[in-house]
């Protein structure tokens, strides 16, 4: 079940300490995603990069990017049409310097980001924004509409948060 609602569960590992109604029953372990990291050989972060597909040049080019722009999957959701969401995201970034812009699409965002921005590094692998932190790369701004991974940065970071009125 869910959140610990099975007989064999005995605890449950959350990266955040909220106490939740969902959760009250159960035992809780918090980890801190940052220092679980450092603590692991260099073996086993290649090994969990290996799972998610991403190779060691990606994490170097990563690392010279200063700001990563958050995307939604508005217009797989029905929101809004495949060209808005691209104009959106074309007005967004037409103020950043695109040497500098990481693009990085929801998992469930379908839009193949790299034939509508040629000129951007599209990180289109599918893994969590926790474990992209814990790579290494500190971005200097955040850009979102609406993502709520610009929060999982564990360090100063501008956030840009454009907000829904974007589009009507």
């Amino acid at each position: 079940g869910f959140y610990g609602r099975n007989k064999l569960c005995k605890a449950i590992l959350m990266t955040e300490p909220e106490e939740l109604d969902y959760t009250k029953h159960i035992h809780k372990i918090n980890l801190n995603l940052t220092d679980e990291w450092q603590r692991m050989s260099d073996n086993k972060k290649k090994l969990i990069l290996q799972i998610f597909g991403v190779k060691e040049s990606t994490v170097e080019l990563l690392n010279r990017k200063k700001v990563i722009l958050f995307t939604n999957p508005y217009s797989a959701d029905g929101l809004i049409t495949l060209n808005e969401q691209i104009q959106i995201y074309t007005d967004i970034l037409a103020k950043y310097n695109k040497e500098e812009v990481v693009i990085k699409p929801h998992p469930r965002d379908n839009i193949y980001y790299r034939k509508y921005f040629k000129d951007y590094f599209v990180f289109d692998i599918s893994m969590p924004s926790q474990l992209l932190n814990l790579v290494g790369p500190k971005f200097r701004t955040a850009i979102a509409i609406c993502s709520t991974a610009v929060f999982d940065f564990d360090y100063p970071i501008e956030i840009d948060w454009i907000g829904t009125k974007i589009h009507p």
